[in-house]
C-alpha cells in the first residue's frame, strides 16, 4: 500500500507538472498572439490625416528632416520635412535657422513633399513665394536653398562657365539689361550674363578695390590673337576676357567676373586665362574687347597702366 501511495503521489505530481507546463505554454502563446496583434495595429507608412500626409514608423509620426527611401512610384531617395504636427511640407516654406545654417531661407517642396534642388521651372501664382503671375526659372542649391543674387556655374560638357543673376524673389533674369551694384549687365534668354556695358566710375564705389598693373594681349597686331585661353575660349578682336598670373595659383578664379576701373570708366570682364605676367608683377592681362572698351585700339597703345579691380 505504501508503494502504491508513493507511485500515486508521483503520478499526481507528474500530472500536476504536466498541466502546469501546458498552461504556461498556452499563456506564452496568448502573449505572443497579443503582441503580434498589437504590432500589426500600430501605424506604419503613409497615412492621410487632418488634411495632410503623415509618415509613421512603429506607431510614431515623423517630425523634422527625413531622407525618404525608394518606394513604389519613386525613382530615388530624397529629403522631406515633417512639421511638429507630423504633416509633410509641400509648396513654399521659409526655413528657420538650424545647426550649421547661418540664415533663414526659402525652400520648395513638391506636391509629393520632395525637397527641390537644382534647376526648377516654377509655375504661376501660388508656386511663387510672392504670388508672381508668370512662370520662371529658379535655382535651388544642394541644400534646397533658393538662390538670389549672383550665381556662378562652372563649365560642363554642354555649357561654358557663366554667371547668372537671380532677383530677390529667386527669379532668373533673362533677356534684359539690369543694373547691379552700379554696373549694367546684359542677360540672354538662357540667363547668362553677357559683357557689361561701360559704366562711369561715378556710378560705382571703387573704394576698397585692389590696385595693380594691367598689360594687354591679342588683337590684329599681336601674336596672341587667335590663341586658346585656359578655359578653352579663343581670343578675338572682341574678347572680353582677362588673364591672371600663374604665380597667384588661383585657377579657381577662372570663369569669375572682374570689374576693372581706369580713368572714368568701369568695364566688367571674365577671367578666362592665366599667364607668366612677369612672375606676378602684373595683376591683369587685358584682351582686345576690354582695352578697346577703355578707348585703346591696340596692345601697344595700352601698354602698361595701373588699374583698380574687383573680382566678383
Amino acid at each position: 500500500m505504501k508503494i502504491r501511495k508513493v507511485v500515486t503521489g508521483i503520478l499526481l505530481a507528474g500530472g500536476i507538472c504536466s498541466a502546469a507546463l501546458a498552461v504556461g505554454a498556452n499563456t506564452g502563446a496568448v502573449q505572443e498572439v497579443e503582441a503580434a496583434t498589437t504590432k500589426t495595429t500600430e501605424k506604419n507608412g503613409w497615412k492621410k490625416e487632418d488634411g495632410g500626409w503623415k509618415y509613421y514608423k512603429n506607431g510614431k509620426a515623423y517630425t523634422g528632416w527625413h531622407k525618404m527611401g525608394k518606394a513604389e512610384g519613386e525613382k530615388t531617395t530624397h529629403w522631406s520635412y515633417f512639421g511638429k504636427d507630423g504633416k509633410i511640407y509641400t509648396g513654399w516654406h521659409k526655413m528657420s535657422k538650424s545647426e550649421g545654417e547661418k540664415t533663414v531661407h526659402w525652400s520648395y517642396f513638391g506636391d509629393n513633399g520632395w525637397l527641390r534642388t537644382g534647376w526648377q521651372k516654377m509655375g504661376k501664382g501660388t508656386s511663387n513665394p510672392d504670388g508672381g503671375n508668370k512662370a520662371h526659372w529658379s535655382y535651388f542649391g544642394d541644400n534646397g536653398w533658393l538662390q538670389t543674387g549672383w550665381k556662378h556655374f562652372n563649365a560642363t560638357r554642354r555649357e561654358q562657365a557663366h554667371d547668372s543673376y537671380f532677383g530677390s524673389n529667386g527669379w532668373l533674369v533673362t533677356s534684359t539689361t539690369l543694373k547691379v551694384d552700379g554696373t549694367k549687365y546684359k542677360f540672354d534668354a538662357r540667363g547668362w550674363a553677357a559683357k557689361a556695358e561701360i559704366t562711369s566710375t561715378s556710378d560705382v564705389d571703387t573704394s576698397g578695390w585692389s590696385s595693380g598693373v594691367a598689360s594687354a594681349y591679342g588683337g590684329k597686331t599681336d601674336p596672341g590673337c587667335g590663341s586658346i585661353t585656359a578655359t578653352g575660349a579663343r581670343v578675338t578682336e572682341s574678347s572680353m576676357g582677362v588673364a591672371i598670373p600663374m604665380a597667384w595659383g588661383r585657377r579657381d578664379l577662372l570663369g569669375h567676373k572682374v570689374m576693372i576701373a581706369y580713368g572714368n570708366k568701369v568695364v566688367t570682364a571674365t577671367i578666362n586665362d592665366v599667364g607668366g605676367m612677369g612672375g606676378g608683377s602684373r595683376a591683369l592681362d587685358l584682351q582686345p574687347g576690354v582695352f578697346r572698351a577703355f578707348g585703346f585700339n591696340s596692345c601697344n597703345s595700352w601698354g602698361l597702366r595701373t588699374v583698380k579691380y574687383k573680382i566678383l
